[in-house]
């Protein structure tokens, strides 16, 4: 399905401001979809021409490093209560799915951390009504994670 991919092993590969509107299991993976891409630098083997810029449509495939989505994900959301106090309210992989293939809400990537087989993404969940986004925290524990697309939109630049 997918022509091009990349371990970014480099970094040259960055989900900043992409959003994800499909998330699935596909046995140990977990899957995110992004509808309008996201960055390729142009360090990266695949892009030629000289800048960063969006692929189309594209997928990142988190090879589970138990297997277990229970174990390997974690998803925090944070909610505004009264009296400007904050909640964080954990949510199952599930839970997530749901929000993102049923109800339409789109998961935007904003910040990433790297550490040994893990990752911990500063996200926001984001819907089309009050309040709009709720910021959210993923963390993924992953023994292999690939990039995939088909090509690069030269007029999508950075």
């Amino acid at each position: 399905m997918y022509r091009c991919f990349d371990r970014n092993q480099n970094g040259d590969i960055t989900l900043h401001d992409c959003k994800a509107t499909k998330v699935f299991m596909k046995k140990d993976v977990l899957c995110f979809e992004f509808e309008n891409g996201f960055w390729v630098s142009e360090k990266n083997r695949h892009n030629p021409y000289g800048r960063t810029l969006r692929t189309d449509k594209s997928r990142v495939d988190f090879r589970l490093l138990y297997g277990d989505s229970e174990d390997d994900v974690t998803f925090y959301v944070f909610k505004q209560k009264k009296h400007g106090k904050t909640i964080r309210k954990q949510y199952s992989l599930k839970k997530l799915m749901r929000k993102i293939n049923e109800k339409g809400m789109r998961l935007e990537f904003l910040y990433a951390y790297q550490g040994y087989k893990s990752i911990i993404f500063e996200c926001e969940l984001e819907f089309d009504k009050k309040p709009y986004r709720r910021e959210c925290v993923l963390i993924v524990t992953a023994e292999d994670v690939v990039y995939r697309w088909n090509d690069i939109r030269r007029d999508k630049a950075l």
